[in-house]
This record gives structure tokens, C-alpha cells and sequence, in this order.
């Protein structure tokens, strides 16, 4: 039986600062008490005075607006950002993918990917050559498909694009001055 590993997802993605702040606050009173969780890492008093000072920062700022508490504001927030990822890091590793015990800690989980296994075959595909004079259809009567590494244009002989005279057969160039393929 294949079982499904689940992931602790972080909502780090346009969080704001009062949504990191609450996240924060629901994984710590999660995680106050919770046996699975005996030691969390980081302590539970870290991430507490963390979250406090990311709010007191978010308040200080929208009050003054000064630059120095839009400072401090981003400081506590990168600081607690990086506090809540590793807590995620440690409910990861202390769970083992179990669905439940993530969401015991107040983490959103996600699946990883699987396979979707057999695919049901296509209906109704036709393949379609085009017809002389539609788009994609060789106008040139004298075209002809080649090998790979040959040459459409004779030693000595002239190219068709340039007029001018072709390499002869054993020049140092993999291509010739016209673009098509040399033979070595």
C-alpha cells in the first residue's frame, strides 16, 4: 500500500503581518501541552515574544509612520518569519507526514504529488498531411530529405542561396556558408 507523505504548508506567500502573527499565536496554543510535541523548536516562549514584537512593531508603525518602526517592523517580521518556518521544519520531521499530527500543531498540510495512474485513451485523433499550396506543404518540386550529414549541394557546386562556391568536402567547419549540413 503506498502511503501518502503529507507536508507542512508555512502560507509564507503574501502573508501579512497580522496573518503571520495569528498563525503564529494558533501553532504556539496548539502546541501548549500537545504530547506529540514534548520540546518544540523553537520554544514556545521565543516564538511568543517573537509575535509580540512583530505586533508591537505593526502598531508603532501604523501609528507614526516614522522610519525607523517600518524598520523594526520588518526586521520582527523577517525575524519571525524565519522562527515559524523552522517550527514548521521541526512539526515535519517530529510527524512524519501523518495528516493528523500536523494539523494537531495548527499547520495546513499538502499532498504531495502523485500519479494519476492510467490515462484513458484519446478519441476521434486523426492525423492530416498538408495539401500542395496550404501552409506547411514543400512548394519545391526538387526537395528531397537527405541523411543526416550529408550535403544537398555538390563539392564545387554553387549554393543555391548565395551563389556562391560550397567548401570543398573537408573544411573545418561542421556547416556550410549556406547553412546546410556538411559531410565530413
Amino acid at each position: 500500500m503506498n502511503k501518502v507523505y503529507y507536508t507542512v504548508k508555512l502560507g509564507h506567500t503574501r502573508v501579512t503581518f497580522e496573518a503571520l502573527v495569528d498563525k503564529v499565536r494558533t501553532n504556539i496554543s496548539r502546541l501548549t501541552g500537545n504530547a506529540s510535541y514534548a520540546t518544540p523548536m523553537p520554544a514556545l516562549a521565543v516564538l511568543t515574544a517573537a509575535a509580540d514584537r512583530l505586533d508591537a512593531a505593526v502598531q508603532a508603525y501604523e501609528f507614526t509612520r516614522s522610519r525607523l518602526d517600518k524598520q523594526e517592523r520588518d526586521i520582527a517580521f523577517a525575524e519571525l518569519k524565519g522562527l515559524h518556518k523552522d517550527l514548521g521544519g521541526y512539526v515535519q520531521t517530529v510527524s512524519n507526514g501523518d495528516p493528523e499530527l500536523i494539523t494537531s500543531a495548527g499547520f495546513e498540510m499538502e499532498a504531495q504529488g502523485k500519479p494519476l495512474g492510467l490515462l484513458p485513451a484519446p478519441v476521434d485523433v486523426r492525423a492530416t498531411a498538408p495539401q500542395p499550396g496550404q501552409p506547411g506543404a514543400n512548394s519545391s518540386s526538387s526537395a528531397r530529405v537527405t541523411k543526416a550529414g550529408s550535403s544537398d549541394y555538390p563539392p564545387g557546386g554553387s549554393c543555391s542561396r548565395t551563389a556562391t562556391p560550397c567548401p570543398a568536402p573537408g573544411a573545418p567547419t561542421a556547416r556550410s556558408h549556406c547553412g546546410a549540413p556538411r559531410s565530413s
